[in-house]
């Protein structure tokens, strides 16, 4: 897993390479929590979607670190104004008890949310519904499951005159 979150990272630090200047690519870095846990984020994109890669850990597992990542597209509008996008997410969200160990449970599954755009700051609220693989430690397992995943961010914009001047 942590070579797909070390690709992952690679293509979205690309990102802004690639893209088309005319679409004007943003980047955010900021703060977030869902599933009880406290997680820093990183999100980029154009006015098609972004990509938001998040670290941190949950409030359970008393250290060690959690990846997962979004995928998102707008609906209806682009990343410059307040609205609804609809995507997925995949990495670690939740955290179990399996026999005696606490274990970051992966996941995957599709996100859909709502975000406050200024020039300066995007705040976003989001949820999910997606399934949590199976877990194992030596003769204990846990099923795949459902899982939910509600969660708050608070992101800076990294280029707030650009930002300022579009509106």
């Amino acid at each position: 897993m942590p070579r797909f979150f070390f690709m992952a990272l690679m293509g979205a630090l690309a990102l802004p390479v690639l893209a088309d200047s005319a679409d004007g690519v943003d980047q955010y870095v900021g703060v977030g929590s869902f599933n009880n846990g406290l997680f820093g984020d990183y999100q980029i994109g154009n006015k098609y979607g972004n990509i938001e890669l998040r670290a941190g850990q949950f409030r359970q597992m008393g250290g060690g670190w959690n990846f997962n990542m979004s995928v998102r597209r707008y609906i209806e509008q682009d990343a410059n104004v307040d609205g609804f996008y609809v995507g997925g997410y995949v990495g670690q969200v939740d955290v179990i008890q399996v026999g005696s160990n606490l274990v970051s449970r992966t996941g995957a599954g599709f996100e859909m949310g709502y975000q406050w755009v200024s020039p300066y700051v995007k705040e976003e609220l989001f949820g999910g519904l997606g399934i949590d693989r199976q877990e194992s430690q030596g003769t204990s397992a846990v099923q795949a499951t459902p899982s939910f995943l509600v969660g708050v961010s608070v992101s800076l914009n990294l280029h707030p005159k650009r930002r300022a001047l579009s509106h």
